[in-house]
């Protein structure tokens, strides 16, 4: 049977979006991020949540549905030995709510440190290396802190003023509804702020959503599994004993990182996957022709007084494909010809006019490509750089066009 042409095309568009986003995942090492997350989420969770839970102690409002509120947190963090690990997550909050103010300082630290480390993996991954004011980011962090447990404190007190004007019947029904839809909407709700607030880039909402519902959609899933798992094979509870449920506990944190990790390395996909994209531009040997290219991009603009970020430089430059302008921009970095402002827009730290294309060439390790007209006639700007190429061929050519013979003749006769 005759396959649609459009349903093949699509077909391959799914393939190669598939291999870029396990490529993508794997390049930026995100299960070794992940392990990093998890001790640090170890360490930073009781801080955390006894953060969270002051936040919404300190309200009148959210006093009567506190039980509620610190149920959704627990269930939503762990999917299995649910009473161990929530007993012992109670005890320490418990002991921290009465430690002085400077243990109380030490623990809105430690809550931040891993925010900090959160902050990092999701820079890694939107490939953002230009840094926040260190008071713009602890600003950041705060808000993340904060707003979190009051949203959630703000949205089962409006549950429950719409549930007062329902009959008994709407309302089980309603409940029965809400009870299956709040913690997917939970885990969207602070996927999505997280792939948007913390990378120091603008995100597009339309892709951190949709990061943000697969990684909730897998986060269900994965509750689901791991606890069957857990539930039917028990070896390591012969092994471990009373203390089975920190490893198991661990290991489902571990998890949970890599579905995270994993819905922010989609969102990101989702902007910088080109498909389609196989220009000439993009082969590593055309890295030094590129470079001179974006070089001339950020020079116009800074005319103008203004840098441009990844978006623009692949608008620019459309037949290249996003590795391909990360390598080169990496490149240019090293070598302080370019850096990144404060936004995240590229722009020229050298004065160009005393900046020679030679300069450029020992500033790094460039290949010179071959001159072909696939390439050489797509602008003038090619065609400068080929007859420049050329040149330099003719030069090395001339220089170069020795007998192997001759140079050990030579050796031989100076000894």
């Amino acid at each position: 049977m005759q396959v649609n042409p459009w349903i093949k095309r699509k077909g391959l568009t799914i393939k190669r979006f598939a291999i870029y986003l396990f490529g993508r995942f794997k390049e930026n090492k995100l299960n070794q991020r992940a392990a990093i997350l998890s001790y640090t989420t170890l360490l930073s969770l009781v801080p955390f949540l006894a953060v969270c839970f002051s936040l919404i102690t300190a309200f009148p409002v959210f006093k009567s549905l506190e039980g509620d509120i610190k149920a959704l947190i627990i269930n939503n963090l762990v999917a299995t030995s649910r009473d161990v690990v929530q007993q012992y997550i109670e005890t320490f909050v418990n002991k921290a709510s009465n430690l002085t103010v400077l243990g109380i300082c030490g623990v809105i630290v430690t809550a931040l440190l891993m925010m900090s480390s959160v902050d990092s993996a999701m820079n890694r991954i939107w490939r953002v290396k230009a840094t926040r004011h260190k008071v713009y980011e602890f600003v950041i962090y705060w808000a993340v802190l904060t707003l979190g447990p009051l949203l959630i404190g703000v949205s089962f007190v409006v549950t429950s003023y719409v549930f007062g004007f329902l009959s008994d019947d709407a309302m089980i029904e309603g409940k029965n509804y809400l009870i299956r839809a709040v913690p997917f909407i939970f885990e969207m709700t602070a996927f999505a702020l997280m792939y948007i607030v913390l990378p120091n880039r603008r995100v597009k909402i339309r892709h951190a959503l949709t990061g943000a519902a697969l990684a909730a959609a897998l986060f269900e899933v994965a509750k689901k599994l791991f606890a069957y798992f857990v539930a039917n094979f028990t070896t390591y509870q012969a092994i471990y004993g009373a203390m089975a449920a920190i490893p198991v506990f661990l290991l489902w944190i571990y998890l949970s990182w890599i579905i995270v990790l994993f819905g922010a390395e989609f969102a990101h996909a989702l902007g910088s996957f080109r498909d389609g994209v196989s220009g000439r531009l993009s082969d590593p040997s055309m890295i030094f022709v590129l470079a001179i290219r974006i070089i001339g991009h950020l020079w116009r603009s800074q005319r103008n007084g203004k840098g441009l970020n990844r978006g623009q430089l692949l608008v620019l430059e459309p037949s290249i494909d996003e590795r391909a302008l990360v390598n080169v921009t990496r490149l240019l970095s090293d070598a302080d010809v370019i850096t990144q402002d404060k936004v995240g827009n590229w722009v020229i730290t050298r004065d160009i006019s005393n900046f020679t294309v030679y300069d450029l060439y020992g500033s790094s390790v460039y290949p010179l490509p071959s001159v072909d007209d696939k390439w050489m006639g797509r602008d003038d700007l090619n065609k400068q750089i080929a007859l420049m190429i050329q040149g330099v061929g003719k030069n090395i050519e001339k220089n170069l066009s020795v007998p192997v013979k001759e140079l050990f003749l030579a050796c031989d006769k100076n000894n």
